[in-house]
């Protein structure tokens, strides 16, 4: 299982180009060893899209669910250091989840990422989760040119 914990925090965002150099100095050197001072954040990476927006995809993984409202997490949340202040100003339209891993595929993680966002139809949650683990997805590392695969609700 390449993912680590059981959980993950997926964001998406764009920053405004006149900041992009900088946040990415800050996400690299304080905002990265920050989260993952915090008990439970076990690993995070970044993305960067080649085309299209949203530039950023992010993804910490996280022990369990339960540290992503644990009080060590909110502290930091709630009380963001001068330099983090200064960059979320200049982030456009992120998304931010919480997530359960419910299934990991493969032996690691690649240097390309492709994220597939979707809502099965009502009652269908099951079956679709049934055959995504066991039919679809555990294939999916040993295709040409894929790594993992990973299941995020």
């Amino acid at each position: 299982m390449p993912l680590l914990g059981k959980a993950a925090m997926l964001l998406a965002f764009d920053v405004v180009p006149e900041a992009i150099a900088e946040h990415d100095d800050w996400h690299t050197h304080e905002h990265l060893p920050e989260r993952l001072s915090i008990p439970g954040f076990l690993r995070g990476s970044r993305w960067v899209a080649l085309q299209g927006r949203p530039r950023y995809f992010a993804m910490y993984e996280v022990k369990e669910l339960a540290v992503l409202t644990s009080a060590a997490y909110l502290e930091r949340l709630n009380n963001p250091s001068p330099w983090t202040s200064k960059m979320m100003k200049h982030y456009r339209g992120m998304t931010r989840g919480f997530c359960a891993v419910a299934g990991s595929f493969g032996a690691g993680m690649g240097q390309a990422g492709l994220l597939v966002r979707f809502k099965p139809a009502p009652g269908g949650e099951s079956s679709l989760r049934k055959w995504l683990l066991q039919d679809a997805m555990p294939g999916l590392p040993s295709k040409p040119g894929l790594g993992s695969a990973h299941l995020f609700e």
